[in-house]
């Protein structure tokens, strides 16, 4: 007698298939319709797979969820293979497990538009795969919600990726538009935090390399945040990746950049995010808090009144420019109301044009707003690149713009080091000075 319990539940076509056994699961994601459940018992803590069973069945019906209730912990380290797989259905969610040890992809939506993973309070935990933690594929509107990436439930770092190198704990595909990333945490992952190649994605409210308090480094081993296009094969030009928002992130505590606008990006937008800033310590990321590569376009870091983007402490500078026509203003770089958060080269750094493209629309360093750049180690905004506007800025005070915090004062002396704005470009006799 098969002892998986069925119950008929919301209509009189959804089963709710609920198991106890490795056995029962495989059985139930063979046997799910369109609009099923499965969950767990409450009896269910880790589910150990057999090896000689092989990788557990693609779930591949509309509108299923399979639902740990928090308890259950999916363990694949004996079997060869991605984890859960949903290819080719719309609607799917995945909620309440523990999802560790498989060696390829912890959980991989392919062809799999419309699906959830986690949600508020119901989140998964996805950590010590091979290949990414959670990837999509060639999937739209994909939501994931309150999960944890690359750390234990424990806070402890078990991090994603650890088999292949050109990985992320969360990877959004070429293919996959619109996904919708919010209040997760995405830490301790062998490669970045967070590779996006997905146009028009929202990152908003998550912790990027650091514990769930968002106040201790739990760094992913790369950048934070890795944006990039992709050059099509057969060659027919590249495909830019656009349109990213992010808002309300704290991006800490990576061993590389905070946030990097890798090659063939667009259109981005980070608004009010915190780049090296936790929620109530000082957790800079290794190498510069955001970086916008050469071969970019049109990015935007802003802030508002009420909400800066705050950016300090990192092992680089606050902000690299490269690239064509971006515009930061409204950034608070190297302070904060109150205290020195300091980044340990220049608050801006624009390059020059190292690519042929590159600064054909202007830079624009303040706008409305303005930003307010202070306490960096070498200086305040070198400008190393032609056709860039710089105006509106606060440069070299406090906060209240009632005393000096200096750029440039803790290594007097040293080999590029200056105080407020260096500009080293060639500058046209009918340039206006920066307006500070």
């Amino acid at each position: 007698m098969m002892a998986l319990l069925s119950l008929l539940v919301g209509s009189a076509w959804a089963t709710t298939y609920t198991v106890t056994t490795e056995a029962q699961l495989r059985n139930a994601m063979g046997l799910v319709a369109p609009g099923d459940t499965i969950d767990f018992d409450a009896s269910v803590g880790t589910l150990t797979l057999t090896g000689g069973l092989g990788a557990l069945p693609v779930l591949d019906d509309d509108n299923v969820t399979i639902d740990g209730g928090g308890h259950v912990v999916l363990d694949g380290s004996a079997i060869s293979g991605d984890g859960l797989v949903v290819r080719g259905a719309s609607g799917v969610t995945v909620r309440g497990l523990e999802i560790v040890g498989f060696s390829g992809v912890g959980v991989l939506f392919d062809d799999a538009d419309y699906a959830t993973l986690g949600g508020t309070g119901v989140g998964n935990v996805v950590r010590g795969n091979g290949g990414a933690g959670v990837r999509l594929t060639d999937s739209d509107d994909v939501v994931v919600v309150d999960n944890v990436v690359g750390l234990t439930s424990a806070d402890i770092a078990d991090g994603n990726c650890i088999a292949t190198s050109a990985c992320g704990g969360l990877e959004i595909g070429p293919l996959s538009g619109r996904a919708h990333v919010e209040d997760n945490v995405v830490s301790g992952n062998a490669g970045e935090g967070i590779r996006l190649q997905g146009d028009g994605a929202l990152l908003q409210g998550n912790i990027i390399g650091g514990d769930a308090a968002g106040n201790v480094a739990r760094p992913n081993d790369r950048a934070g945040v890795f944006v990039f296009g992709r050059v099509l094969v057969p060659l027919s030009g590249p495909d830019w990746c656009e349109r990213l928002v992010m808002e309300g992130n704290f991006v800490i505590g990576n061993d590389g950049h905070g946030i990097l606008l890798g090659l063939r990006s667009s259109g981005a937008t980070l608004r009010s995010n915190f780049v090296g800033l936790g929620v109530s310590a000082a957790v800079g990321n290794g190498l510069s808090g955001i970086y916008m590569a050469s071969q970019t376009m049109g990015h935007r870091v802003q802030g508002s009144a009420q909400v800066p983007t705050y950016v300090g402490n990192n092992g680089g500078s606050g902000i690299v420019i490269d690239g064509s026509g971006h515009t930061v203003d409204g950034a608070v770089i190297g302070l904060t109301q109150s205290t020195s958060e300091g980044n340990a080269e220049y608050g801006i750094r624009v390059l020059g044009n190292t690519y042929p493209h590159d600064v054909t629309a202007a830079h624009h360093i303040g706008t409305t707003l303005g930003n307010r750049v202070s306490d960096n180690d070498l200086g305040g905004i070198w400008v190393d690149a032609p056709n860039t506007v710089v105006e509106g800025n606060t440069i070299g005070l406090d906060f209240a713009a009632t005393g000096g915090a200096g750029n440039g004062a803790n290594v007097a002396g040293a080999a590029q080091a200056f105080g407020g704005i260096l500009v080293t470009a060639p500058v046209p006799a009918t340039a206006i000075a920066p307006e500070v």
